[in-house]
């Protein structure tokens, strides 16, 4: 009797089961009167009629074939304390598929070659297509040319793209192979042309190839440039006449037959050939006022599923993002994935939905993937057509996704820019402890917003997690082990170990701001361990970064972008950072503020930053303060072990070693009954909780206070702190506001801020009048370094001076010569490198009549041109109206003119060009160049309305040179004011130019 009150608690699926049965035993009953049922749909309407007395499914092992998603729907749903639970029977691993298991196999020959075949009514009509298959559970490859390695495109630009310049998704429909690469291949508008660019790769069906011209055509357009020469890799595949070699299969849709050329030890009467069916296996779905929640699916397999992109669409432009799941959360909230296997499909296993809250997937295993695991898609992204589901509306309430003791592996099979986890633009999501390994783009990707725009980015956790081999095949770039975009209050990178990858290995790309990155190990990347694009008030410390470039950061900006210290790097010679820090990113405290770090170049040479600029040059100048350069004294790091010996130099600056033992699943993986001893660094040895429930109990998530603070000058003369709890713990800290240089400013009283239990949710404000000095700066700096958990150091760079060059009024100049006489008397201003102090020339200037007057003198003594202008020796001239500003450092912002003043070099005259959607002839613009000893002198006449300020007597103004002044080995970026870096992009890092009336 207490067996079977037992069993009555739940329903029970099996293979031999029977729909027209209650469920309510685990097996057949005797005469076939009772048992279990056949399919999960069943159980499901019949927990639906019983109106919640049953709350749980068993599943026995065995595969059960879909026939159809399995959907959950609003009335499916749990309660907090009692969730509807799927769960496999003790010991056995059901398996759900989407794909049709293939028979009739008939002996053949193709090509000469001995292989199976099978006719399939269904695809000759149309009915079903697939692009993949599986042979006793193993994925098989469709024929493709080259068998390795790559083509590559003629030499020769698609004639529709003169240059071979195009905008994103406007692409090339057509391209030039080389002789014999390609030809009218049989059924050729089923092959498919992969070409890999940078981050990712485009997907062009053929439609037609021209042998005489040697030209292909697309069923769809590229997504950008000409594809042309030995940059332009790609691939054919789906190719009948690369049917020559054991374990490819080719599908002939026309004719209805697939061929399969079978290894030795496969024989037709045994093999399990699988071809899928269904795009998606499960379906979480709700609507917005009545989601589908508290539904938890335990220990079950979900296999098979297909999906391809249409015809004439290219692709995604990164990270596979228009790719779907194969498990589809949409409108759900607090449902489970917990002990699955999501194997053998063509797209990402899971995909979390906009307006699907709160939903976790914890220890599965995600393998052979045709994209990758876990997409979290975007909360809100308004505005951005052509991104996935970009018109969602905003829902107040954060996605709070959690991604935990996972292994996702062996992804990109078909779209190789998939990645491991992807977030959007989506807030308060946990990745933790995953282990993520064999893709070809990203590990872990958060963030969706490129540079300063709002973001809901807010409170993303990216801890304990084991990346590596990420890109190790090199097919793409521009990646990183763990990659983030966007301003993102709150977020952690944190007790990471990534290794071998082939780009970055922490890489912060545009606007990644408020960030802390701490604690993780990093080894082995043929890039940088840790990279900063741009972004602002990021905290970089307790790191250790072995046998990789150092770091880089491409953009200077009026803030602070990061705060790099007590972190260990060390590499094997060369300078230390892939990018010109001495020519075009000047590091000081301004911008990046890097103290009490351990560095070590293994080979004992000198440490230099770029250039002939060394580490001691840098230190003389206050920067790098409490650096130390010394050997940090890894215990084994032949075997992966990068803790500190005794009397090592890191632990007398007070670092602390990564604890990267932690990193990976904290308990052992098993799928199919077979321990899986790869889930961890080493292995914990523990058991995986039976139940998502006991993982709760065993792993809980620790609440963590997090901050977001700001100074503003609210008004003129007042200068506020405003700092915000972001997350669900209270928050305290004290600090100074510091001012640089201290007497520019005079305050009314003294600037220091604590902060006792800020609630969250709740801000903190402080207020302080202010007076500017005379002796003041045009621009002051002020700082707000407040020590507590969860608090970042914030930094405001304020102008406080009305202008920074006054424009004299003088007559109208004819011509441009006449520009050096007309301008004799007015004090110039130097071009002065803000690091080295090398002066590199002197510019006059003068409002002459409606003409913008500039008499330039350049000191360059290598003048030479590059293929765009600003590539070479050149000035760059910028302008905008007052209060114009971007959000992106790297697109440039409506409202900012963009000009090239070239000069003369060799046979070539000077010419001055306009960016209009590329460099462009500006004759409108009078120039004179005269060669000197040296360099050269520019004289020039420049309309205001070309620079589109006429009739303005206030506007902003950048000058930038770039020449190589004597004694320089490489070419300067020399502003004319203070900042250089994205003046295309704000027109906050230009001067004030006041024009006298």
């Amino acid at each position: 009797m207490t067996e079977r009150r037992q069993e009555s608690d739940c329903l029970f699926v099996a293979s031999n089961g029977n729909d027209a049965w209650s469920g309510e035993q685990c097996e057949p009953q005797a005469g076939g009167r009772n048992g279990p049922l056949a399919t999960l749909e069943r159980a499901r309407d019949l927990l639906r009629d019983g109106q919640g007395r049953i709350r749980k499914v068993v599943v026995r092992g065995g595969r059960y074939p879909l026939s159809s998603p399995l959907v959950f729907e609003p009335c499916d749903s749990g309660t907090d304390s009692t969730p509807v639970i799927y769960s496999a029977y003790p010991g056995e691993t059901p398996i759900l598929s989407g794909g049709e298991r293939l028979t009739g196999w008939r002996e053949s020959t193709v090509h000469g070659l001995r292989c199976w075949t099978v006719s399939l009514p269904e695809v000759k009509t149309g009915k079903w297509n697939f692009t993949q298959l599986f042979v006793n559970g193993e994925r098989r490859q469709r024929p493709r040319l080259p068998k390795t390695g790559f083509f590559h495109f003629a030499d020769r630009v698609p004639s529709d793209f003169p240059g071979g310049l195009v905008r994103y998704g406007n692409g090339p429909t057509h391209a030039y192979y080389r002789p014999g690469d390609l030809k009218l291949f049989h059924n050729v508008t089923d092959v498919k042309l992969l070409t890999y660019n940078a981050w990712y790769e485009t997907h062009h069906r053929l439609k037609s190839v021209d042998e005489n011209e040697q030209r292909v055509d697309f069923q769809s357009r590229g997504f950008s440039g000409g594809y042309t020469g030995d940059g332009s890799r790609y691939i054919v595949d789906n190719v009948f006449e690369a049917l020559d070699t054991p374990g490819e299969w080719y599908l002939d849709r026309p004719a209805g037959i697939l061929y399969y050329l079978p290894f030795p030890n496969e024989h037709m009467d045994t093999a399990e050939v699988i071809a899928p069916r269904l795009a998606e296996l499960v379906r979480f779905v709700g609507t917005d006022k009545a989601p589908v929640h508290h539904i938890q699916l335990e220990n079950l397999a979900f296999h098979h599923a297909e999906w391809d992109y249409a015809p004439d669409f290219g692709g995604s432009l990164q990270a596979a993002d228009l790719v779907p799941g194969a498990i589809v959360f949409d409108k759900a909230e607090h449902c489970v994935l917990f002990g699955c296997h999501i194997a053998h499909i063509a797209s990402y296993a899971v995909d979390i939905r906009p307006g699907s809250p709160v939903n976790s997937v914890v220890g599965c295993v995600m393998e052979d993937l045709g994209a990758g695991g876990v997409r979290v898609g975007n909360e809100e992204l308004p505005g951005s057509p052509g991104v996935y589901n970009a018109t969602v509306k905003r829902d107040d309430r954060s996605l709070e996704a959690t991604i935990a003791d996972c292994v996702i592996r062996d992804g990109g099979k078909l779209f190789p820019s998939a990645v491991g986890v992807w977030i959007g633009n989506a807030g308060r999501n946990c990745v933790f402890h995953n282990h993520i390994y064999n893709l070809s783009y990203t590990g872990i990707s958060c963030g969706w917003i490129w540079g300063y725009a709002p973001s809901r980015t807010v409170g993303n956790r990216i801890e304990g997690n084991h990346v590596h081999h990420i890109a190790w095949d090199r097919l793409l770039h521009d990646l990183g082990g763990i990659y983030a975009l966007s301003i993102h209050p709150g977020g952690r990178i944190r007790g990471n170990c990534v290794h071998h990858v082939g780009g970055n290995g922490i890489y912060l790309d545009e606007g990644s701001s408020e960030f802390i990155v701490e604690g993780n190990l990093i080894y082995d990347v043929d890039c940088t361990g840790f990279t900063l694009h741009y972004g602002r008030d990021n905290e970089v410390r307790h790191n250790v970064i072995v046998r990789c470039r150092y770091l880089t950061a491409a953009a200077m900006e009026p803030h602070r972008s990061m705060v790099y210290h007590h972190n260990v790097a060390t590499w094997a010679g060369g300078a230390m950072s892939s990018n010109p820090w001495g020519s075009n990113t000047q590091w000081w405290p301004e911008y990046n503020l890097c103290h009490d770090n351990l560095l070590w170049n293994t080979t004992g040479e000198e440490i230099v930053v770029d250039g002939d600029v060394t580490l001691k040059d840098w230190q003389r100048a206050g920067h790098f303060a409490n650096t130390v350069v010394a050997d940090p004294l890894f215990v084994d790091p032949a075997a992966g072990d990068y803790s500190f010996c005794p009397g090592s130099p890191a632990l007398a600056l007070g670092i602390n070693p990564p604890a990267v033992k932690k990193a990976g699943p904290r308990f052992d993986i098993t799928i199919f009954g077979v321990r899986r001893l790869d889930a961890a660094l080493s292995s914990a040895g523990l058991d995986r909780p039976k139940r998502f429930a006991d993982w709760q109990s065993a792993f809980p998530i620790p609440p963590e206070p997090m901050a977001s603070s700001c100074l503003s000058t609210a008004e003129p003369g007042l200068l506020r702190l405003t700092t915000r709890n972001i997350g669900n713990v209270p928050v305290s800290g004290t600090g100074p506001v510091t001012i640089f240089p201290p007497d520019a400013l005079i305050l009314e009283n003294q600037p220091m801020v604590e902060i006792r239990n800020l609630m969250p949710g709740a801000e903190f404000v402080a207020e302080w009048r202010y007076r500017v000095s005379p002796s003041a700066p045009r621009r002051v700096r002020i700082e707000a370094a407040l020590k507590g958990e969860g608090l970042l150091a914030t930094l405001l760079h304020l102008n406080v001076k009305p202008e920074d060059w006054r424009l004299a009024r003088i007559a109208p100049v004819a011509t441009p010569e006449a520009v050096g006489a007309a301008l004799v008397g007015i004090v110039p201003l130097p071009l002065k490198h803000p690091l080295y102090g090398t002066v590199a020339g002197q510019v006059r200037g003068a409002a002459a009549g409606t003409d913008l007057a500039l008499d330039m003198q350049v000191s360059d003594a290598d003048i030479r041109l590059g293929e765009l202008a600003w590539q070479g020796s050149c000035v760059e001239v910028f302008a905008a109206p007052e209060g114009v500003a971007g959000v992106n450092p790297t697109q440039p912002a409506p409202g900012i003119t963009q000009l090239f003043l070239v000069p003369a070099a060799g046979t070539t005259p000077a010419r001055a060009l306009r960016m209009e959607g590329g460099e462009k002839p500006s004759p409108d613009i009078r120039l004179c160049c005269q060669v000197q000893p040296g360099g050269y002198r520019l004289l020039v006449l420049i309309p205001f309305e070309r620079l589109g300020v006429a009739g303005r007597e206030k506007f902003t103004f950048q000058a930038v040179v770039t020449a190589t002044p004597a004694g320089h080995i490489k070419p300067l970026r020399i502003p004319l004011f203070h900042y250089d870096s994205g003046a295309f992009a704000n027109a906050r890092q230009h001067g004030v130019v006041r024009v006298e009336r």
